[in-house]
C-alpha cells in the first residue's frame, strides 16, 4: 500500500507574484563603469594555464570575491555584476576553468562529484585564491560553479 506523503499533499493555488518595483533612483551603483578597473590575470597552475577577469578599485579592498560560471559559460558571464562588488570595495576574480573563455585545456567533468577530486575546480580556485595572497573570499557561483562554490566552502 502507497502511503501518501505530507509534503506531496496538493496545495493552495500560489498567490501572483507582486510586479516588479523599480527602486527609485536605481541602486547605489547605477552610473558605475567598472570597465577601467578590469584587467585580465593568466595563472599557470600545476593543472595549465587559468585565465580571470580582476576588477579592483584604488582604494585597497574589502575583501576578495571569487566567481565561479556555469557550464558552459566563461567569466565574462560575470560581468553585470563587476558594477556593484567594486562599489562595494571587492576584488572580484572571475575565473575562466580549463578549457572555458581564454583559459586552455580540457574541459572539467561538470558533474558534482569531481569537485573536490585532485586537479578539480576546488584545487584550481584555491590555488588562485592563494596566488592572489587571499585569506578569505567571498565565492560566488551558479549552475556547475554554484555546486564548485558549495564544494569549496566544506572543504
Amino acid at each position: 500500500v502507497k502511503r501518501q506523503r505530507p509534503w506531496a499533499e496538493p496545495t493552495a493555488k500560489a498567490a501572483p507574484r507582486p510586479e516588479h518595483v523599480a527602486i527609485e533612483g536605481g541602486v547605489p551603483w547605477t552610473g558605475v563603469d567598472a570597465s577601467p578597473f578590469i584587467s585580465h590575470l593568466e595563472i599557470t597552475t600545476p593543472w595549465g594555464l587559468v585565465h580571470s577577469l580582476v576588477c579592483e578599485g584604488d582604494a585597497s579592498p574589502k575583501g576578495v570575491a571569487l566567481l565561479l560560471h556555469g557550464s558552459p559559460s566563461d567569466a565574462t558571464t560575470w560581468e553585470w555584476l563587476f558594477p556593484a562588488l567594486l562599489h562595494s570595495g571587492y576584488k572580484t576574480v572571475a575565473v575562466d576553468m580549463p578549457g572555458c573563455g581564454q583559459s586552455p585545456g580540457k574541459q572539467l567533468p561538470s558533474r558534482s562529484e569531481f569537485n573536490a577530486k585532485p586537479g578539480g575546480p576546488v584545487d584550481i580556485a584555491c590555488f588562485i585564491l592563494d596566488h592572489i595572497g587571499a585569506q578569505q573570499a567571498v565565492v560566488v557561483g551558479y549552475d556547475w560553479g554554484g555546486g564548485a562554490a558549495l564544494s569549496l566552502g566544506i572543504c
